[in-house]
């Protein structure tokens, strides 16, 4: 009894954390016998005093479903012995209860139980209940015969249940509740829930089994709300055991690459990890900048830009600094392992979106594991969409839940809204292309939902509680682009990231998707939750004015490549959707568009199901050299300091492993900084390269302009095919680099060599050089740097000597 009311005293605590305002025990029989279903006299009574002793209250039928917390107890199939002996112990604790009774087996035996001991069973009389009835038990109904509901046809369900109740609602003056109802043999299923709830039913539900093996402490531990909660949970994953299995096999494939290329290496591996997708360096050194102390994060790669105001969302690299601090790792190895965890979750809350939406878990596991198959190697690249998807998943899921409260509860609406708000706060710092989409899905889906139903001030209300505090979690990040938006060099950073003139053809596939997706749904006719169609039709509306927010702002902002996950994403939920309807033109042209975006990203898959031939082993034994030189410049050189590389291919690597920063690197190019000066970093680190000519200002355009070239041939290149389509005309062919740009490279070329490689050289921040004596291109330039008077020899390292740059 001690330990019974320790575990108590606890889990009263924990108690208060779970919102269950009541406990449901459940009993069948109170006797001496020994069955598995009863429960000993000595035992009843002992647990009925514990109630008493801990302080918990007992409360009727009628209190219950008026929402009074307490213990509610009851008895299944109405044996004749908790009369006999139930009975007289709750009539001394003064404790009313429930009993569920089969109408048709009332004075017989109990024909329908398990064990053939307890088939010979009593059963109570008419009058037993009645006395029952004077003594505070509710009369409640277990349907007639004590038949298992699943698996039986709709009207042999509803017969069950009408029986019964037409019998106690005759019967009884008395505690009668005909129509609350509890399942016979706990058999039960969601499709009869719903049926016997179109029948009036109110059923009860979630309820704590007590039988004879049932300890003191066991009582004590099933009379929380937390047990409860536990139990549910632990049920849903037993229930749901192939999505994690499913979960678990996707992201051991998106690992495998990484665990593939360092066991291959070997021996040799000595902590700098394989880059596998792109921009992978670019989301290491975001959170290596965060890991070294700079939050501003105005630039990650030059020495002079980091007090500027940030471009790149910021959040994703500060929680992962966070994270990778908490457990003393370091950042790369953080990433290798979300390469397995973040998948992990994702699948899994992708899963929980499709089964909200449908109900139906083969549905909900195909279309979770196909979605993450499809884009295998895209869910390799860390951060986006690896992490900031999770807040997709996660802002559609309650989004679902905000339009789908039927009951429109206000503190459902409070909580869930405040939720959106939060997860659209953190995705606002973490990638553009999910807050974006959730706020044009919730907005549309509120409007469309105001005109279907009416009801104007109940979804005001539901986007105000969302609004309010979305709009206060994103005013650091818009004050702060106030800031960027009136640097000088905006513009020029806006050009080369891609925001404008940007990728047409990527608009163009995603607004087919999502044309294709109306007339998916347009075939699948009547679909049973009619908001389930509204919200198929609001994400392919959502997924067109995402992609062609040019119509209404004039202006072609964003990526709209990166919009090919989002779109992807909607047309599969509309497919789960519609799904169910089972008209085959539609299921025809679903199963037409999924063979097109999985032929698509075939590259995409075979990498991530074909990985170990495409590994490039040797580079990435190579690159763990780096380690020994990291380590020097980690213990002898000045936080911050700028490294002017030459020869092996450790630019990338620098700004990662060490705490110091890059001369030049393509990706300075995505923060403030203006074209001449990536342009004359780009032509100063490129000094003893020979041969610099238009071909190869072509090929590294990337290195001096970043996308901005890119981007607007696309966009031009497209919109002239289009014109030529309807025309008739032949197609003009669009300039890749205009001319001027290619001749202001070149002259800046004969400028700095004019100048000399001092004068260049320290014309930006630059502390050492590091410089590969074996390289073929500039091994040549050993013996000239260690007669240069600016340059200082101060250590060698295998092939690589690092040069201090004086002052």
């Amino acid at each position: 009894m001690i330990l019974s009311k320790a575990i108590n005293y606890i889990l009263s605590a924990v108690d208060q954390l779970f919102s269950s305002p009541s406990t449901v025990l459940t009993y069948h029989s109170v006797s001496d016998g020994a069955t598995p279903i009863s429960v000993t006299t000595e035992s009843f009574r002992k647990q009925m005093k514990f109630l008493v002793e801990s302080g918990r209250s007992v409360i009727s039928l009628r209190e219950y479903f008026d929402g009074k917390s307490g213990v509610l107890i009851t008895f299944d199939d109405a044996f004749k012995d908790v009369y006999q002996n139930a009975l007289p112990i709750l009539k001394e604790n003064n404790f009313p209860a429930v009993i569920f009774v089969n109408t048709s087996l009332l004075g017989g035996h109990a024909t329908f139980a398990t064990l053939d001991k307890d088939r010979s069973r009593q059963i109570c009389t008419l009058e037993d209940l009645r006395q029952l009835a004077d003594s505070k038990f509710a009369i409640a109904n277990h349907g007639n015969d004590h038949r298992q509901l699943s698996g039986l046809a709709d009207d042999e369900v509803i017969s069950e249940y009408e029986k019964a109740f037409s019998f106690i609602k005759k019967s009884f003056i008395k505690n009668s509740y005909p129509d609350v109802f509890v399942f016979p043999k706990g058999a039960k299923n969601e499709s009869v829930k719903v049926l016997l709830r179109s029948k009036g039913a109110k059923i009860l539900d979630d309820r704590i089994d007590i039988y004879s093996d049932t300890s003191m402490a066991g009582f004590a531990l099933k009379l929380s709300r937390s047990y409860l909660w536990l139990r549910d949970k632990l049920s849903s994953l037993k229930k749901h055991w192939s999505i994690f299995m499913l979960a678990f096999a996707i992201s051991l494939l998106i690992v495998a690459p990484t665990i593939s290329a360092i066991w291959q290496i070997g021996p040799d591996f000595r902590g700098i990890y394989p880059m596998l997708s792109n921009d992978e360096d670019q989301y290491l050194s975001m959170t290596r900048e965060a890991y070294d102390g700079h939050y501003n994060f105005g630039s990650v790669y030059l020495k002079e830009h980091k007090d500027a105001p940030y471009l790149q969302q910021p959040l994703a690299g500060i929680i992962f600094e966070k994270t990778a601090r908490l457990f003393d790792i370091s950042i790369p190895k953080l990433f290798a392992v979300n390469d397995f965890l973040l998948p992990f979750v994702g699948v899994l809350l992708l899963y929980s979106l499709f089964f909200s939406l449908t109900e139906v878990k083969n549905i909900s596991v195909l279309f979770s594991g196909l979605y993450y198959l499809i884009f295998i190697s895209a869910f390799n690249r860390p951060i986006n969409p690896q992490f900031s998807f999770l807040f997709l998943f996660l802002g559609l899921l309650l989004i679902w839940k905000i339009v789908n409260n039927e009951k429109r509860d206000t503190k459902i609406v409070l909580l869930y809204n405040l939720l959106l708000a939060i997860d659209f706060g953190i995705a606002f710092y973490i990638y553009p292309f999910v807050w974006s989409a959730i706020f044009v899905v919730y907005c549309l889906m509120l409007f469309v939902l105001v005109i279907k139903e009416g009801y104007l001030l109940y979804y005001i209300k539901n986007f105000l509680a969302f609004a309010i505090p979305a709009g206060l979690f994103a005013t650091p990040f818009i004050l702060n682009m106030q800031l960027a938006s009136a640097d000088p060099n905006y513009m020029d950073q806006n050009l080369r990231f891609g925001f404008l003139f940007n990728h047409w053809p990527g608009a163009y596939v995603n607004v087919a998707i999502m044309s294709l997706s109306l007339i998916v749904i347009f075939l699948s006719g009547k679909i049973t939750n009619q908001k389930q169609k509204i919200f198929a039709y609001v994400l392919a509306i959502s997924g067109i004015l995402l992609n062609w927010q040019n119509v209404i702002t004039g202006k072609a902002f964003s990526f709209s490549m990166h919009y090919y996950w989002v779109v992807t994403l909607f047309m599969l939920i509309i497919f789960a959707i519609c799904l169910r309807s089972k008209r085959w033109p539609a299921i025809v042209l679903m199963f037409f568009m999924i063979i097109g975006l999985s032929y698509r990203e075939m590259g995409g898959i075979k990498f991530g199901l074909g990985f170990a031939d495409q590994l490039n082993i040797s580079n990435f034994r190579q690159m763990q050299e780096f380690v020994t030189v990291a380590d020097w410049f980690d213990k002898n050189s000045p936080r911050d300091s700028a490294i002017y590389p030459l020869g092996k291919n450790y630019n990338h690597l620098i700004p990662i492993y060490t705490y110091n920063n890059n001369f030049a690197n393509a990706n300075a190019g995505l923060f403030l900084i203006s074209d001449d000066e990536m342009e004359n970093r780009f032509v100063i680190q490129n000094f003893f390269t020979e041969g610099i000519d238009v071909e190869y200002i072509k090929h590294h355009n990337v290195e001096i302009w970043t996308n901005k070239f890119i981007e607007r041939y696309q966009s031009e290149s497209n919109r002239k095919k289009i014109i030529s389509f309807i025309t008739r005309q032949p197609r003009k062919e669009v300039e890749f680099i205009p001319k001027e740009y290619i001749d202001r490279i070149l002259a800046k070329v004969d400028s700095y060599q004019k100048l000399g490689f001092e004068q260049s050289l320290k014309q930006y921040a630059v502390d050492y050089i590091l410089l590969d004596k074996n390289d073929p291109g500039y091994g040549r330039l050993v013996d000239n740097f260690k007669k240069m008077p600016f340059l200082s020899l101060v250590a060698e390292i295998d092939s690589s000597l690092i040069f201090k740059v004086a002052k």
